[in-house]
C-alpha cells in the first residue's frame, strides 16, 4: 500500500453491492479518508446504466473505493476516469496479467492480448475481463465524492454472459485479496496524482496513457444503437475526447460518439483460444 497513506479498509464475505455499501458507509461516518470495502461474493452488484455485475463463484473481485472529501470541476470528469482505467491496468500488470497489451499488429490470434474498450470495460483476448464503475456525489457544478467500483472475472465469468472472459481461462489467476490490494494502491494513488492537477490540464497528461492502453483504436468495431439495436454500423475508432466522447469514422463520415448512446459488439477481435467453447451471440454491455 502506498506508505503513510491512511486507507481504511473493509471486507465481506457477502453484500448486496461494494458499490452500494460505501454510499452507506459515507452516509453513516462521513470519513475524512479513503476507504476500501471489498466483498467474496455480492448479490446486487451493478455496473454501467444500471447494468448487473455479479457471479456465484467465490474469488473473483468485487471492490468499491471511496474517496475523501472533493473539490473537483464535474466538467473535467471524463479526465479522472480516463487515469482510473489506466490505473486498474496497472494493477493487474503488477499481479501478472497474461499476455501484452492490444495493438492493430497484435490483433491475430497469436495469444491473449489486453486493453481497455471504450470507457472503461477491462479486456482480455477481445473479451470482457472486467469493469469500472464510477459514480460521484455533486453540489452544483462540483464533484464531491467518488465512489469507483472494479469487478474482475478471476476465476469463472458470469455464467449467463457468453462474452465474458476470466483469467483462469489463460493462467492461473492471482488471489482475489492481492490483486484487489494492488486495485487499491494503484486508484487511490492515481486518483491522488489526478487531483493535485490543474483539471484543466489532466487531460494533457492523462490521455497519451489511456489511449495507448485503448483497445480497437485504428481498427475497425461494429456498433449498435442503444435505443434501436436494428441499427448496426462499422466505424474506425479515431481518439478519445476531453468531454468522454469518442471520435470516429461511421461509413467515412466522421463523428464523435457518446459513451451510453452505443454499445459495441463482443468479442472484440477474439483471439482463438478465448472463443474456443465460448460463442457470442451479438452486442451486450453489461
Amino acid at each position: 500500500m502506498n506508505p503513510g497513506l491512511e486507507i481504511k479498509y473493509l471486507t465481506y464475505s457477502e453484500l448486496d453491492s461494494t458499490q452500494s455499501e460505501a454510499w452507506r458507509y459515507l452516509e453513516e461516518n462521513e470519513p475524512l479518508g479513503w476507504t476500501a470495502i471489498a466483498a467474496d461474493w455480492q448479490t446486487q452488484g451493478r455496473g454501467q446504466r444500471g447494468s448487473g455485475w455479479q457471479n456465484g463463484r467465490k474469488g473473483n473481485v468485487f471492490l468499491s473505493v471511496l474517496s475523501p472529501p472533493l473539490r473537483f470541476p464535474a466538467e473535467h470528469l471524463a479526465a479522472l476516469q480516463a487515469q482510473l482505467a489506466v490505473s486498474a491496468v496497472e494493477a493487474l500488470q503488477d499481479c501478472g496479467l497474461p499476455g501484452s497489451r492490444w495493438t492493430p499488429q497484435a490483433a491475430e490470434p497469436n495469444g491473449p492480448h489486453w486493453g481497455v474498450k471504450w470507457p472503461n470495460d477491462l479486456v482480455l483476448g477481445g473479451r470482457k475481463l472486467g469493469g469500472i464503475l464510477v459514480e460521484g456525489r455533486m453540489q452544483h457544478t462540483l464533484l464531491q465524492r467518488l465512489v469507483v467500483g472494479v469487478g474482475v472475472n478471476l476465476v469463472a465469468p458470469p455464467e449467463d454472459v457468453p462474452h465474458a472472459v476470466s483469467w483462469s481461462e489463460w493462467e492461473t489467476p492471482p488471489p482475489a485479496d492481492r490483486l484487489c490490494r494492488a486495485l487499491v494502491d494503484h486508484l487511490v494513488r492515481g486518483l491522488q496524482n489526478a487531483l493535485v492537477v490543474t483539471p484543466a490540464d489532466l487531460w494533457g497528461i492523462v490521455s497519451p496513457q489511456y489511449t495507448e492502453n485503448l483497445w480497437g483504436l485504428g481498427a475497425p468495431q461494429e456498433i449498435t444503437a442503444r435505443t434501436s439495436p436494428e441499427q448496426k454500423h462499422t466505424v474506425l475508432l479515431v481518439e478519445p475526447t476531453e468531454d468522454g466522447r469518442m471520435r470516429v469514422l461511421r461509413d467515412g463520415v466522421p463523428e464523435a460518439l457518446h459513451q451510453g448512446e452505443w454499445v459495441w459488439s463482443y468479442p472484440l477481435q477474439p483471439t482463438a483460444r478465448a472463443t474456443k467453447d465460448r460463442r457470442s451471440d451479438g452486442p451486450e454491455n453489461y
